[in-house]
């Protein structure tokens, strides 16, 4: 009896351990089977990527032009864009924009309009965003009075294109940053105004420091004629009408402005801020007025040696100290040069984007014209001039320099611009928000305008700038002159300076949507 369990036992063992044996073999070919078809999976995968990969990136593109140009065909009601509440809407690409693609390809687009968070995310990590077109941002288009006017633009200034090509399971995807771009000039009629972009020729949005680290600094008015002398002196008739004179120039600031010491200003100061000390005067000269709206301006303003005091009312005088004592007795309004009133904010319309028919500036010419598109700028190392405007155009050179995340450097040893009678034939559009500086390098002039309200100008070195700035911030350290065009309040047609308004005074009306990031995605 004991033998006969004790071999009953053993072949029980022996079939389970033979079932064990089954199980783990089973297991280790189920394991083989699945590892097979995952590098049969994406072995498939890679071949149908090989195989479609042209044309799905082609279908991919075909989908981002087909919607960048829906939004500019339609900039009043875009039949891509997301209808409110809604802030993304998905459309499939008709089949008859795919053509030379294979048919089995499908397109779909996804529009977005960015919500604050997403925007909020650009303003962290993105060379694009722009606080004018953020209506959260303090220095939005809304609180300075910039107001985008078409239709089809509900959810603010930027838009998200996705494009999607697919087929057999296989897709690529192209995402695309679209701006609105400003109506420049040639709309009249209804309610459309020609706005200038520098109707105030020498502002920033928060601070203008004029000479307070170099000094031996003279700002004033500077129109001239074709052979660069001043036409003009620094007054003119006050608009008012009552015969009075007032200066021509007024620097202006949104915040605060900083006057140094050897520094004088052959015009008015004009800062309207809402708070905060708002001039530091390191005992500079102003021949003008000094207004502001809110806080306490401090230090002392010297008077202007030759400033001319008259009767009657006109603000052509030196300047008081802000506590209000005089250096001479002044009569009707010069009693009060100093004063404190209320005043609207200066909108600063978005930066001109390059033309499609922009060339990309050539590094190695030693002329260059026209409308030019760069990634940055420095030329401080240069063993050459170029030429950026010669005699015989016809037409303005336009550089619009693009966001790099570097600073621009413009060393004007290295390059000859603009006559100083039409600083208008030489103009600097930069839409990013590093410091961009001009040295004034061997004493050699610089005349042109320069537009950059998101970044921080500096004028540096010893010698003239002729023309005009706006910026976010001005810093002018050079010795010399500043020489502000205050014609370019009326520029001339040919220099395209204007943007059209469809409102108040700022508004602006959208001319075209422009890309600005491009993103190929993995599948």
């Amino acid at each position: 009896m004991t033998t006969m369990q004790t071999s009953s036992r053993s072949q029980r063992n022996r079939r389970g351990v033979a079932l064990v044996s089954i199980i783990a073999l089973s297991a280790a070919a189920l394991i083989f089977l699945l590892a097979t078809a995952a590098i049969v999976t994406q072995a498939s995968h890679r071949a149908a990527q090989t195989k479609w990969g042209h044309d799905l990136k082609n279908a991919a593109e075909i989908g981002i032009d087909y919607a960048i140009n829906q939004y500019n065909l339609n900039l009043t009601s875009c039949p891509l864009d997301p209808t409110s509440p809604s802030t993304q809407k998905t459309t499939v690409i008709p089949s008859t924009q795919l053509t030379g693609i294979n048919p089995n390809i499908s397109v779909s687009l996804l529009v977005t309009q960015p919500n604050p968070a997403d925007v909020a995310l650009l303003q962290q990590y993105s060379i694009i965003y722009n606080p004018q077109l953020d209506t959260a941002n303090t220095n939005s288009s809304d609180a300075y009075g910039i107001t985008i006017t078409n239709g089809g633009v509900a959810g603010g200034a930027y838009r998200i294109l996705q494009s999607t090509a697919s087929i057999d399971g296989t897709s690529r995807v192209i995402r695309v940053a679209l701006v609105a771009n400003a109506l420049n000039g040639g709309v009249s009629g209804g309610n459309n105004n020609q706005v200038p972009y520098f109707g105030n020729p020498l502002f920033a949005n928060s601070g203008i420091d004029l000479g307070a680290s170099r000094g031996d600094l003279t700002v004033r008015n500077y129109v001239a004629d074709p052979n660069g002398n001043p036409m003009t002196g620094q007054t003119g008739p006050n608009p008012n009408g009552d015969g009075s004179t007032e200066y021509l120039l007024t620097v202006t600031s949104n915040n605060s402005a900083s006057i140094g010491a050897n520094t004088q200003l052959l015009g008015n100061v004009t800062i309207t801020n809402t708070s905060g000390t708002v001039a530091t005067i390191d005992g500079g000269a102003i021949d003008g007025h000094l207004t502001y709206s809110a806080g306490t301006p401090s230090g002392t303003i010297n008077s202007s040696t030759g400033a001319t005091i008259e009767s009657g009312n006109n603000v052509l005088a030196n300047a008081d100290s802000p506590n209000g004592g005089t250096s001479t007795p002044r009569q009707g309004d010069n009693a009060f040069p100093v004063t404190q009133q209320s005043s609207q904010q200066v909108g600063m319309a978005p930066v001109q984007q390059a033309t499609s028919t922009a060339a990309v500036l050539n590094t190695e010419a030693t002329s260059v014209s026209g409308d030019l598109v760069t990634q940055g700028f420095d030329n401080s190392a240069a063993t050459a001039p170029v030429t950026y405007y010669s005699s015989s155009q016809t037409a303005p050179t336009r550089m619009f320099i693009q966001d790099s995340g570097t600073p621009v450097q413009m060393n004007t040893a290295n390059m000859v611009t603009a006559p100083a009678s039409a600083p208008q034939d030489f103009q600097i559009w930069y839409s990013g928000g590093q410091p961009l500086t001009v040295n004034l390098g061997g004493g050699h002039a610089f005349s042109g305008t320069i537009y950059a309200p998101l970044a921080t100008v500096s004028i540096t070195g010893r010698g003239t700038f002729n023309g005009a700035i706006v910026a976010n911030s001005i810093v002018a350290n050079n010795r010399g002159s500043l020489n502000v065009a205050t014609g370019l309040a009326s520029p001339p047609p040919s220099a395209n300076l204007t943007y059209t308004s469809t409102g108040g005074s700022g508004t602006f009306q959208i001319a075209n949507w422009v890309p600005v990031s491009w993103q190929e995605l993995a599948p």
